[in-house]
């Protein structure tokens, strides 16, 4: 029994492995970085604007105009103009 002993003992061989892997968990500790470009975030926000616009409801300026001379006329100076705008904003309030 004592021959087995011998033969499984420790080695030169067994501290030069435990050495190396040794080095190698130390460089475990490097990180990964990624570094973006100030030109590629200008691109990014682009793209999210032009996004948000897609999303944005037309002006038909038509209507705008219409409206403005309602407005000029006194026209929507009217309580029951005024009970519809209020609808309107708790309606678009969720309330």
């Amino acid at each position: 029994m004592t021959d087995i002993l011998r033969i499984t003992g420790t080695t030169p061989l067994d501290k030069t492995y435990k050495k190396s892997s040794e080095k190698v968990s130390k460089s475990d500790t490097i990180k990964d970085s990624v570094v973006i470009s100030d030109t590629a975030k200008a691109e990014h926000l682009k793209s999210a604007i032009k996004e948000v616009i897609k999303e944005a409801p037309d002006i038909r300026k038509e209507k705008v105009e219409e409206a403005r001379k309602k407005l000029d006329s006194g026209e929507y100076l009217s309580e029951k103009v005024a009970e519809v705008v209020a609808e309107k904003i708790i309606e678009s309030m969720g309330l």
